[in-house]
């Protein structure tokens, strides 16, 4: 791995991209990986040295904290109403204690990373 930032995508004109939506791109697990590390290092420049080098595991740390954080929130959308917010207050209290900055961090990058994987939508579409 280098300490450069992966080259970005070129992107065209919108004739261009209307004519190319339905091509998928593909990208490697190394790739993404890459995304992951460089898109934390300039959210939290304090600690970018160590983001660039992050295994996947503990990538997939944040990750966890993600799933965990709306399974707690799903948890309160469906129970809201029925005293739901002290149990979805103390399940988040609970997984915040139990984390750090950096998988926040990584969870976040790592949702915008999914995110930006799915395939372009269409204007007009109502996505």
């Amino acid at each position: 791995m280098t300490d450069e930032r992966p080259a970005a995508p070129e992107t065209g004109s919108p004739e261009d991209l209307e004519l190319d939506a339905d091509t998928i791109e593909t990208f490697t697990a190394e790739q993404i990986l890459d995304y992951v590390r460089y898109e934390a290092a300039d959210r939290d420049p304090r600690y970018a040295h160590l983001y660039r080098k992050m295994s996947a595991g503990r990538i997939k740390d944040g990750v966890d904290v993600a799933q965990e954080l709306l399974t707690a929130h799903l948890a309160l959308y469906r129970h809201y109403g029925r005293g739901g917010r002290r149990q979805h207050r103390t399940a988040i209290d609970r997984i915040l204690e139990s984390t750090n900055d950096a998988s926040l961090v990584l969870a976040l990058v790592w949702l915008e990373a999914a995110f930006a994987l799915l395939p372009r939508s269409r204007p007009g579409r109502g996505d």
